[in-house]
């Protein structure tokens, strides 16, 4: 099943020159958050590229957030810049490769490059450079637990975090209602995926909450493509 189902997040070498999320004033867990986004998801299909897909995706809510109208980036531009650089041989990227390319060239948009898995058409590389370089962010941070996640998704927004693909993720109640199943057993089936953490729900989940997710495996999968997992704060990169 998984080969109908996309991964493709290559887990990060650690950098202690990461910048760090810091709570900087205290965080109330007892609150519910969720941060809508203005676009529908896509799929990014059978290709390991939920990497771009998740970045863009973030990246588009931030417009939003700045007053800039909600465009699609392309998720293709993203990922070949990434495969120029990441040194990575298989499918995949890292997540600090993406974000590393989107501070330094930006991204093109959606309608310049769009996306189709294992497509091999390349565009004028010189005409989306001067579309994508005013699309540049200008930071990223590291989020290194649940309490930081909670602090980003109040002062921030939504952030991306990469987790292993287990049976929980594709039993039909899953597949139909976003809920992870997190009683089925955790081996990885088919590596990491990374996906854009969009909320948070104490009222669910026990003592950790339930975290909002949305995946890249588009809207027909769970529920409008997104989703409830419990064990985002426990065991994810962020």
């Amino acid at each position: 099943m998984m080969s109908k189902y996309g991964t493709g997040a290559i887990k990060d070498i650690d950098d202690s020159r990461d910048y760090v999320i810091s709570a900087t004033r205290p965080v109330k867990t007892n609150k519910s958050i969720f941060h809508e986004h203005p676009l529908p998801i896509r799929s990014q299909g059978p290709e390991g590229t939920c990497v771009a897909h998740a970045v863009t995706r973030v990246k588009e809510w931030y417009d939003v957030k700045q007053g800039r109208r909600p465009y699609q980036y392309s998720p293709r531009h993203l990922y070949y810049h990434c495969k120029l650089v990441d040194n990575y041989q298989g499918e995949g990227t890292f997540p600090r490769v993406a974000l590393n390319q989107l501070q330094v060239g930006g991204v093109s948009y959606e309608s310049d490059w769009p996306y189709k898995p294992y497509q091999q058409d390349v565009p004028d590389l010189e005409r989306l450079k001067s579309i994508a370089y005013p699309q540049k962010i200008f930071t990223y941070a590291r989020i290194n637990n649940a309490k930081q996640m909670i602090a980003n998704l109040l002062m921030n927004g939504p952030f991306v975090i990469s987790l292993p693909i287990t049976d929980g993720w594709i039993t039909d109640s899953c597949l139909k209602t976003g809920i992870v199943d997190t009683s089925v057993p955790v081996e990885p089936k088919s590596g990491l995926h990374l996906i854009t953490c969009d909320g948070y729900d104490h009222k669910r989940g026990g003592s950790v909450g339930d975290w909002g997710v949305c995946g890249v495996w588009g809207r027909g999968i769970g529920s409008e493509g997104g989703g409830r997992n419990a064990e985002c704060g426990r065991g994810g990169e962020v």
